[in-house]
């Protein structure tokens, strides 16, 4: 009895400890309200960012003055003059000299010139090719008793390819040169002068002797013709014209800028021989047409540039190789640099 009571007591035990099944399932509602009531991940913080340390600030650059500086004016260098001009032109004759009033373009060692120079250059040089080229190339000639027989072949293609590069080749150290051009327009105006013409020169050969632009000399092609009423016979006019080849010796300092010019004309004989220049002047005066005027001046001009960009121009002329004051003339200038 005692050991059924222990028994007893023991499944008593055991039926105490054991949990209900009513028990169990009350737990389980509350775990899933645990899981719906979890909170939601937050996000991270966003990191502050970080103070940057100002960097020490660079020097300014000096204001670049360079363009006011005067452009040098050696032979090498590259500018344009820009001027108004007026000018007493000097004839050594009798009818005295002609007033002129105009401007003045200049380009030293510039593109308009060779550009001009290399399109007129070009164009007869293809020319040539094509007259040669449709005529053949000589190879001998027959003769007989009265007659001649000349005797030419086609030129080959590598010839005319030959050809054709020597023609671009020249045309390659045309541009590659130093040339200049000078234009001088003359206009009449009212009270002051009556004269009007036009004097261009291009200049293909400059020779450096110092090779620093100091020192040197030039080759130039002009023409020049100046047309004015002739004195006291205005239904008359006389002009003065030139055809030549002017040579000048130049000497470039800093601020002053001479040059040394001789002007030899092919109309009047290029001044060498007086008479040829005299025998022109009458046989235009005994005609009806233009008295005319073929001198081959010397002259000597001084160019200064006081501030940059501006320069002033006087030259002196010898028109005429005699000792009388009707035969010296001068042009002054004014004008910019640039």
């Amino acid at each position: 009895m005692a050991g059924d009571a222990g028994e007893g007591g023991a499944d008593a035990g055991v039926a105490q400890a054991a949990p209900s099944p009513s028990a169990v399932d009350a737990g389980t509602p509350a775990a899933r309200d645990a899981k719906a009531a979890a909170p939601l991940p937050r996000s991270k913080p966003t990191p502050a960012a970080k103070a940057v340390k100002p960097q020490p600030s660079q020097p300014s650059a000096p204001l670049d003055l360079s363009f006011l500086a005067p452009v040098p004016a050696t032979i090498d260098a590259m500018y344009y003059d820009l001027s108004v001009t007026t000018a007493h032109l000097s004839t050594g004759f009798p009818e005295g000299g002609m007033r002129l009033v105009g401007a003045r373009f200049l380009e030293r060692n510039s593109g308009l010139g060779k550009m001009l120079t290399y399109v007129v250059t070009q164009l007869l040089m293809a020319v040539g090719e094509g007259v040669a080229a449709s005529q053949g190339r000589y190879v001998g000639s027959t003769y007989g008793v009265g007659y001649r027989v000349d005797y030419y072949r086609s030129y080959t293609s590598a010839e005319l390819a030959s050809m054709r590069a020597n023609r671009e080749q020249a045309g390659d150290n045309l541009l590659a040169s130093n040339m200049s051009l000078d234009l001088q327009l003359f206009l009449p105006v009212q009270g002051v002068s009556t004269a009007s013409g036009i004097s261009a020169e291009l200049t293909p050969v400059t020779v450096n002797f110092t090779g620093d632009g100091v020192f040197g000399l030039e080759v130039a092609f002009q023409y020049t013709k100046v047309t004015d009423a002739l004195p006291g016979a205005p239904a008359r006019l006389r002009s003065f014209e030139s055809i030549g080849t002017p040579v000048r010796l130049m000497l470039n300092l800093p601020v002053v800028q001479v040059q040394l010019q001789w002007s030899p004309n092919f109309i009047g004989g290029f001044g060498i021989n007086p008479k040829v220049m005299e025998n022109k002047y009458l046989e235009s005066a005994q005609g009806t047409g233009n008295l005319l005027y073929t001198n081959s001046p010397l002259s000597l001009s001084a160019t200064v540039s006081p501030v940059p960009w501006v320069f002033v121009r006087g030259t002196g002329t010898w028109t005429k190789y005699q000792l009388t004051t009707d035969a010296l003339g001068y042009q002054l200038e004014a004008g910019l640099r640039f």
